[in-house]
């Protein structure tokens, strides 16, 4: 067996006879010292390009003139790199170079020709595209690709571009040349309908008193512009009836969907605004099945009419199945979320229009209490002036159109901004002057601005008291009491009490 090692002496190789078995002999080279494992590799028998080659962008130099640093004197030589690779792969040692597992084995050199050690080999790859990494695209800034997603999978690698060898892109100039020639050829033709065309035109424009270029206008009408093909009908009726089906639970073959829509009346004589509809879904969903694939994004969208006049259904869009995030997490159906949102869409200036929950009716001061306190008014009231407490409406009749004027939205409340609150609040002073309304204000308390006596205490201070009042307000009984009975039960007992403790009537009398 021999082997090719590396002479840095002499800048070449020095081919050693090695038997299996045995080490390599010591004197085999002068410069056995300085040899390097990696070096020292079988005799390959794959052909390079040999140095007098010439290489493009390069001039042919004489193998003679070459200096003995130059030149390299073993015929059999492969550059350092390629060599820890191959030696690798024939003995199973690790290379020391971190790419050499990664890189596709390099081919071995000829024994005919001597070559220069910085020429390139023919069949050397170019790695041209930078978004590809041993077969596999990389992943962009925000975006992961499918293969970090599913690891274990395997993935077709991309093919390589390699760069063409002499033969190659000769045989790709001559056929250049000769699809060249033939172009010419095609336009020379072209350019004799063309003239040919123009004299007609002219004959024709002549006889019927009209300009050539109205001639030509009617000869060129259609245009070689052709519309981008639509989505195709049948296969929207398809896909709508296939949706449906998969709603209602069942699951029917493409052929019997075809047949279906062949035969069901109702996909036969559609009108021109049901055919743009059913297409216009087919492209939506074509869109939104791939987002996640073409993105790296889920979402969903809901779509709902946005006046009570209107009578589009709510809709949604989906990508990725993400409308499931309703029942797996919030426990609700995204058709429940879907009329929840036209309700609010429908109404959505006209209900809620203050931030309090709770907010009693006034209709003896509704503008007072309501308007300017509550900064909200009536809007589309069906009677005259303020409204008024139902009860007194006597007619049926009327109470029925407010029902459903407040159904419709045509009267509904509306939520005033600082400047119409403001007036508001002069109309209703200026009102007050002109004594046309009069303000309704409570009754003021007889002992105001006096001291209070200790029996106005409010309810809710006296359960603070200490003593046996305290104990009778958060339901705990004196000791050796039972629960109190009917009041004369109840007198009864508490005169007994304090004829067996007097001291419980003091301290009775000291808590008050």
């Amino acid at each position: 067996m021999e082997f090719a090692a590396y002479n840095p002496a002499t800048g070449g190789f020095d081919t050693i006879p090695v038997t299996p078995g045995s080490e390599m002999p010591a004197g085999s080279s002068a410069a056995a010292p300085a040899l390097s494992t990696a070096a020292a590799l079988p005799l390959a028998t794959s052909r390079l390009r040999p140095s007098n080659a010439q290489t493009p962008g390069t001039t042919m130099t004489d193998p003679a003139a070459q200096s003995v640093e130059t030149r390299i004197p073993s015929s059999a030589v492969r550059p350092p790199s390629a060599s820890a690779n191959l030696a690798s792969e024939n003995l199973g040692a690790k290379s020391s170079s971190p790419r050499s597992s990664d890189s596709p084995p390099s081919p071995a050199p000829s024994a005919n020709h001597p070559i220069n050690d910085g020429d390139e080999r023919d069949d050397e790859q170019d790695w041209e595209d930078s978004d590809v990494e041993d077969g596999i695209p990389k992943s962009k800034p925000g975006i992961s690709t499918w293969h970090e997603h599913n690891p274990d999978r395997p993935v077709i690698p991309l093919q390589k571009r390699r760069k063409q060898n002499a033969d190659t892109r000769a045989t790709a100039k001559k056929r250049h040349e000769a699809n060249k020639k033939v172009d010419m050829s095609f336009q020379e033709d072209i350019d004799w309908i063309n003239t040919e065309r123009n004299k007609m035109a002219e004959e024709v424009a002549e006889k019927h008193k009209v300009k050539v270029d109205v001639v030509l206008h009617h000869l060129m009408a259609k245009s070689s512009f052709k519309a981008s093909r639509k989505v195709n009908l049948f296969n929207a009726k398809v896909h709508h009836l296939a949706k449906h089906v998969r709603k209602m639970g069942q699951n029917c073959s493409f052929s019997e969907l075809k047949r279906q829509v062949l035969e069901d009346p109702e996909f036969q004589n559609l009108m021109q605004a049901e055919e743009a509809a059913l297409r216009a879904k087919l492209l939506e969903d074509h869109s939104m099945t791939s987002l996640t694939e073409r993105t790296g994004m889920a979402g969903f969208a809901f779509f709902s009419k946005g006046h009570v006049h209107n009578t589009m259904v709510p809709t949604e869009v989906e990508s990725w199945d993400a409308l499931t995030f309703f029942r797996d997490i919030l426990h609700l159906e995204p058709r429940d979320v879907g009329a929840q949102f036209e309700l609010w869409a429908v109404a959505r200036d006209k209900v809620d229009a203050s931030r309090k929950k709770k907010i009693a009716m006034n209709y003896m001061s509704y503008r007072k209490a309501i308007v300017l306190g509550a900064g909200c008014i009536l809007k589309g009231y069906l009677f005259e002036g303020e409204p008024v407490n139902l009860n007194s409406i006597n007619d049926v009749e009327s109470i029925r159109k407010l029902c459903n004027a407040l159904k419709s939205g045509e009267c509904f409340w509306y939520q005033l901004s600082q400047q119409e609150k403001e007036l508001e609040r002069l109309e209703y002073e200026h009102l007050i002057e002109e004594g046309e309304i009069q303000e309704r204000t409570r009754k003021t308390r007889s002992n105001k601005n006096k001291p209070h006596k200790k029996d106005d205490k409010p309810l809710s201070m006296r359960s603070k008291d200490t003593g046996a009042k305290s104990r009778w307000v958060s339901g705990k009984l004196p000791p050796g009491m039972r629960r109190p009975g009917p009041p004369g039960i109840r007198a009864m007992e508490s005169d007994l009490e304090r004829m067996m403790d007097p001291d419980a009537g003091n301290d009775e009398e000291d808590s008050d």
